[in-house]
C-alpha cells in the first residue's frame, strides 16, 4: 500500500524527493534555446523571455522531461540617469516541465505546470555592475505527482562585466 507505485516506470517511492532530484547529471546532451525581447518608451518598459530546454535520453535509458519557461511584463524606471538605474517590473512566469521517461515510458510522478506573478526589482550602477531580486507568488500549480514543488519563489542575482 505504501510501497512503490506499480504504474510508474521510474519506480519512484512516495517520497517527495526522488533520486533524480539529487542527481548531478543524466549523461544526456541537452539543448537550451532562449529569446529575449525588450521595448521602452520614456520611463516605461516591457520585456519578455522565452527559454526551452530540449532533453535527450541519457545513460540507462533515462530522460528528463523537456521544459518551457516564458516570463515578462511591464515595468517602470524609478531612477534613470547616466550613473545608475532602478526599475520595478510586474513579472508573470509560466513554467511547464514534461514528465521524465525511462526506456521510453513516462513517469506519473514527475512534471508540472505553474503560473506565478510577482515584483522584480533591478539596479544598475555604471556600465559594469547590476543586481536584481524578485518574488514569484503562485497563481496556479498543477503538479503531476508527489514531488516537491515550491510555493513561493525568491530569486536574485548580480553581475560584474569586465
Amino acid at each position: 500500500m505504501f510501497g512503490i507505485p506499480h504504474d510508474d516506470p521510474l519506480s519512484h517511492s512516495i517520497s517527495t524527493v526522488h533520486q533524480h532530484s539529487l542527481a548531478l547529471g543524466s549523461g544526456s546532451f541537452d539543448g537550451v534555446f532562449a529569446l529575449t525581447a525588450n521595448g521602452r518608451w520614456r520611463r516605461w518598459f516591457i520585456n519578455g523571455q522565452f527559454q526551452y530546454y530540449l532533453r535527450t535520453e541519457g545513460e540507462s535509458g533515462f530522460q528528463y522531461g523537456d521544459e518551457l519557461m516564458v516570463s515578462g511584463g511591464p515595468g517602470l524606471f524609478a531612477l534613470l540617469n547616466r550613473a545608475c538605474t532602478l526599475s520595478l517590473q510586474a513579472n508573470v512566469v509560466y513554467d511547464t516541465m514534461a514528465r521524465d521517461q525511462v526506456l521510453g515510458r513516462p513517469s506519473n510522478q514527475t512534471g508540472l505546470t505553474a503560473w506565478y506573478l510577482g515584483p522584480l526589482l533591478a539596479f544598475t550602477w555604471g556600465e559594469h555592475f547590476s543586481i536584481n531580486a524578485g518574488v514569484d507568488v503562485p497563481l496556479r500549480i498543477a503538479n503531476n505527482g508527489r514531488q516537491s514543488v515550491p510555493d513561493y519563489r525568491i530569486h536574485g542575482g548580480f553581475s560584474w562585466r569586465f
